[in-house]
């Protein structure tokens, strides 16, 4: 993307932002919401789901300017080496995060599957 923005063409910069938002922020916006889910117990969900999303929002807004500064310190590779930060930061923690998903949810799943097919063929 810095690359493209750096090239100073119209053309090239809109097509890096097209790729970061269309593919980069809506990849990430899809799974939010099932993800931040799964992270807390359900009697503490919403909180700290909320609380999650709310402090990095307030860190995140900072980043404007930290991106300023490296870009004005070592060029695009600042603000390039920062968001690449990011991203690893990112995947350690979707590969940190544990599976909730288990046997009992399957059962839950299982069992619903025959109920509504049980209901189908009662109703045809």
């Amino acid at each position: 993307m810095f690359l493209l923005a750096g090239t100073g063409s119209e053309v090239l910069v809109v097509v890096a932002f097209v790729i970061s938002y269309a593919i980069c922020q809506n990849s990430l916006a899809g799974v939010q919401g099932a993800w931040f889910s799964e992270l807390f117990a359900t009697k503490t969900r919403t909180a700290g789901a909320s609380l999650a999303y709310q402090i990095s929002a307030v860190v995140s807004g900072f980043t404007p300017m930290i991106a300023t500064a490296l870009y004005g310190q070592f060029g695009w590779t600042g603000p390039a080496l920062l968001f690449s930060g990011y991203g690893v930061l990112g995947l350690v923690a979707a590969l940190l995060t544990r599976e909730t998903w288990g046997p009992q949810q399957k059962e839950q799943v299982a069992a619903l599957e025959r109920a509504t097919t049980g209901k189908e063929e009662a109703v045809v």
